[in-house]
């Protein structure tokens, strides 16, 4: 999630992007604060059940992060800004470093809404992370992130907002998807082994440019039960499509989004990656608000 951009925190879509060349960092490099994904115990929930939200959140700069959480319940718009004029501020809360938030659903939150809507009714989870000071303000976007070292607002694309959308049932049910194994050049790479490289002469995004010995595969194994099938209860047919985000702290992926039916992908580390640890983050989404994510490290040996 892009820091200063009011988001939904949703599906990708299924668009396959390639390292090119430019001299642009691609969505998939992560060198600023982001927010990439928030994962929900419940994508789908009954009337009164505890939802928990966990947060993955990234700042290249590891600074102390403030958090704010709070609901908008059955918004007149789904879109993130309408969830965002709609939060309901006794549910706010501001705290440092609190990633998850736990929230029950309202009991009417079905029953509130005209049965044409019901399979729309949902609790939206506003989430904004600031390096900084957090507090509300007036205005289109109602918070406020101060500099702790400089006292100064910051401008709106120095902290992240956005929004989870957890829908609300009375039967159907959306499971996480699960990522069963990561794969190293074909071989099982465990989460605590640190893989060791070399970096590629490219200061660019052409992963191309790079040899054959420089380029590594990287494979994230979804079961094919995490896309599930089925009629809901209000007589709707669903097969959920599920893609694989890569994202990594330097380097140039091959594709930066797979389907999960084919989630192989290769990557290079640059030049600029020669003697640093990379940190690598996979995301698996489906399309009703299913997540899971894993992460790895790559250690690039000094040129």
């Amino acid at each position: 999630m892009k820091a200063g951009h009011v988001v939904a925190i949703a599906a990708a879509a299924m668009a396959f992007a390639s390292g090119c060349g430019g001299d642009f960092d691609p969505g998939s490099r992560v060198t600023d604060l982001r927010v990439l994904a928030v994962r929900a115990d419940a994508p789908y929930a009954v009337p009164g059940q505890n939802v928990h939200l966990e947060a993955l959140a990234v700042d290249a700069k590891e600074r102390e992060l403030t958090w704010a959480w709070g609901l908008c319940i059955n918004p007149a718009s789904s879109t993130a800004p309408g969830c965002v004029a709609a939060l309901d501020a006794s549910t706010l809360i501001i705290e440092s470093g609190k990633s998850t938030f736990d929230f029950a659903l309202p009991d009417d939150v079905i029953t509130s809404v005209p049965a044409a809507a019901e399979p729309h009714a949902s609790v939206g989870a506003v989430v904004v992370v600031c390096p900084g000071a957090l507090s509300r303000h007036g205005g289109f976007l109602p918070f406020q992130c101060v500099d702790p070292a400089e006292g100064r607002a910051l401008e709106a694309d120095a902290f992240v907002v956005g929004v989870k959308r957890i829908f609300a049932r009375t039967a159907d049910k959306n499971d996480n998807p699960v990522i069963a194994q990561v794969r190293w050049d074909g071989a099982d790479w465990p989460q605590a082994e640190v893989k060791e490289v070399v970096a590629c002469d490219e200061s660019g995004n052409d992963y191309g440019a790079c040899t054959a010995n420089e380029q590594h595969v990287i494979t994230v194994d979804v079961p094919e039960a995490s896309s599930e099938s089925g009629v809901d209860s209000f007589g709707a047919a669903f097969r959920e499509q599920v893609v694989v985000q890569y994202y990594a702290t330097e380097g140039i992926f091959e594709h930066d989004v797979r389907l999960a039916s084919d989630a192989t992908t290769g990557w290079v580390a640059r030049r600029a990656a020669a003697g640093r640890t990379v940190q690598m983050w996979f995301v698996v989404r489906d399309d009703r608000g299913g997540v899971a994510w894993d992460e790895r490290q790559v250690r690039v040996a000094t040129r």
